[in-house]
């Protein structure tokens, strides 16, 4: 162990000598074969922490919790505009989060509402024209009113390539 961090095995080790129960009633005095700082309780069941180091969870595990929330892959005339067919309930998330690639500049909005009806509160992204690996955008916006819709407005050239995504991720 070093640097405050722990390694998946030794994790395991720690997790597997917690009581039958898994309360963590047994106290752990080492973890991977080092002593625990004085001071420290030795409860590696803890929800965020073990021996005082942050436990990050996997990044495949924390987007298996993110949920879709809109997605379309047809691409719009000049000038065309796409909007979330229906309002979207957001009001468990914490965040919204997507990505968008487009031939063609545009503008997108995330938008927020506090009935579904009105939009109140508006995110706005200007996306750059560019269709190959590595030219999309992502973006991330805080959720402040439980209902949301993405509306993507293209610019004066119809698109060939048109991809937006959308994900909520959970208050968590």
């Amino acid at each position: 162990m070093s640097g405050g961090t722990i390694g998946i095995q030794d994790l395991i080790k720690a997790i597997q000598s917690l009581d039958p129960n898994g309360y963590g009633n047994a106290d752990v005095q080492e973890v991977g074969g080092q002593a625990l700082p004085n001071g420290q309780s030795g409860k590696p069941n803890l929800p965020s922490t073990l021996d005082g180091a942050t436990i990050q969870q996997p990044t495949d595990l924390q987007s298996s919790l993110q949920t879709a929330l809109d997605s379309t892959t047809v691409a719009l005339g000049a000038d065309a505009v796409y909007t979330t067919a229906a309002a979207v309930d957001c009001g468990k998330m914490r965040r919204i989060v997507g990505t968008v690639i487009s031939d063609q500049a545009g503008t997108l909005l995330v938008e927020q509402s506090p009935d579904g009806a009105n939009w109140d509160v508006s995110s706005s992204f200007a996306v750059a024209a560019g269709a190959t690996e590595g030219d999309g955008q992502g973006f991330s916006v805080e959720v402040v009113a439980p209902w949301t819709r993405l509306k993507y407005t293209n610019g004066a050239t119809a698109q060939t390539v048109f991809r937006l995504y959308a994900w909520g991720t959970p208050n968590q």
